[in-house]
């Protein structure tokens, strides 16, 4: 039985919080009602409250640390780890504060808005940028992720029930303008959304006190399994994913993960092993499931192997391959550099997206250095012109190549894919032909021009 006294105290970090909130609650009452000096109409009681404090976001403009990967670390699934008291920024927070009436479940997160305050997402620059959708003071919302000045929200659509990004709209509110009301005490029990892995060597980062992506020091090797809470990128998919309730933040382009297929994920590596030793490689990308678009100058052929995992070494055995698979290759009848490989069995998706209209010049564009091996190794050029330009001094039919202002292909990108969005719009084919002197121009296969033969391949494929 309990004893009425001055020294009953709740630790904040008792697991039984609510537990002991009721029980103390019935002993006081006990009490009051044992008290010989208390007066039942007058009697008043008080519950213990508690508040969680919040970090004020600064307005300081902090400089966006690049998107880079930085260098691979040896860090440990136990070194990535951060403590509660780390992540909201204080030694000893106190329990969270409950709402009087709802009750939460013990694996609920939620949070309560205590003035009017805006939805973040980020821009280009990777930094967290006010949206004008604004929520409520009182309303309550579920929590993802959050660190010391960030919190990552969960707002379900209940209009849209066909896709799951689009059931729900995700951004970032300030900590100095939510009030916590639940939380589970053991974050990393909270269900695990989706699993995916690091494709290459990533710097973590998490967005700092001014709202930009600030570096913590961590980095992880090529294939570390993660978890994958959030995406958030722009037409170019630079950005960031989040793998932890810690709110970090890796790369979006070097991050597969389940159910979160991304455009380049449609390509793939093309192999041929070499009798002397070695072997020929270029890229390819998946235009559906049996059909792989790729450059005729690559010569391939049925004894070509192909692979759609992220390589790390220059090894045959680390490229997954799939061999024996290639039945057919059609090149375009015009001598553009262009093929298309018909499979004996279908692919899975993810499958691209053939562009219907040819990309504008100085628009920009993202394409695979697959000269590294690495399907997930990404470089941003721009359209400079579009035309007839090729490595062969040959004319082609009008419109049918495109050329970057920037330095692009290497040898071993050729075939591979080049995006707008989640468009192909291009081939990778080489350097234009040096007629007049000076650096040569980098030039991809315009897939718009080429649908008339795109199409009609893939057609007679299906023809009984």
């Amino acid at each position: 039985m309990l004893e009425c006294n001055d020294s009953m105290k709740l630790h904040p970090n008792n697991r039984w919080l609510v537990t002991a909130i009721l029980t103390i609650a019935l002993a006081l009452t006990a009490c009051g009602s044992n008290d010989p000096g208390s007066d039942e109409e007058n009697n008043t009681s008080s519950s213990p409250s508690s508040t969680t404090p919040t970090t004020p976001a600064s307005d300081e403009d902090m400089a966006s640390e690049p998107l880079d990967d930085g260098n691979p670390g040896n860090q440990s699934s136990a070194d990535m780890g951060t403590s509660e008291a780390d992540m909201f920024g204080q030694e000893d927070m106190l329990a969270p504060s409950q709402d009087a009436n709802t009750s939460y479940d013990d694996d609920e997160w939620v949070v309560r808005i205590e003035r009017v305050t805006p939805l973040h997402r980020p821009g280009p620059d990777g930094c967290l940028r006010a949206t004008s959708e604004l929520f409520a003071e009182g309303m309550t919302l579920d929590v993802i992720a959050a660190n010391a000045y960030w919190i990552l929200v969960d707002i379900e659509n209940e209009t849209s029930d066909h896709d799951r990004d689009a059931r729900h709209t995700r951004g970032l509110l300030a900590r100095a303008d939510i009030e916590e009301v639940a939380r589970p005490y053991a974050l990393e029990e909270l269900p695990v959304e989706t699993f995916g892995r690091v494709t290459d060597a990533v710097a973590l980062h998490t967005w700092s006190e001014g709202g930009c992506p600030e570096r913590l020091g961590l980095d992880l090797e090529a294939l570390t399994e993660i978890e994958v809470l959030a995406k958030f990128h722009d037409a170019s998919y630079k950005g960031w994913v989040v793998t932890d309730r810690a709110l970090t933040l890796a790369p979006v382009r070097k991050i597969e993960a389940d159910g979160m297929p991304f455009p380049w994920e449609a390509a793939v590596q093309l192999v041929k092993a070499i009798p002397s030793g070695g072997f020929v490689t270029g890229g390819g990308v998946l235009i559906g499931p049996k059909h792989i678009l790729t450059a005729a100058s690559l010569g391939v052929d049925e004894t070509f192997c192909y692979s759609r995992a992220p390589k790390t070494e220059l090894s045959l055995e680390t490229l997954a391959l799939s061999c024996n698979r290639i039945e057919k290759v059609t090149p375009h009848p015009r001598g553009v550099d262009l093929a298309i490989l018909e499979l004996a069995t279908p692919e899975p998706g993810p499958h691209a997206t053939l562009a219907d209209t040819s990309p504008a010049p100085d628009t920009t564009f993202y394409t695979t250095d697959f000269s590294t091996l690495k399907r997930g190794a990404l470089r941003d050029g721009t359209i400079a012109r579009v035309g007839s330009d090729n490595a062969n001094c040959e004319e082609w039919p009008a419109r049918s190549t495109f050329a970057s202002k920037e330095m692009l292909v290497s040898p071993g990108d050729a075939g591979g894919p080049a995006f707008q969005k989640d468009t192909l719009i291009g081939i990778v084919h080489g350097l234009a032909c040096k007629r007049d002197g000076g650096e040569p121009s980098h030039l991809f296969i315009n897939i718009a021009e080429m649908r008339d033969f795109i199409d009609a391949v893939l057609a007679d494929s299906v023809t009984p």
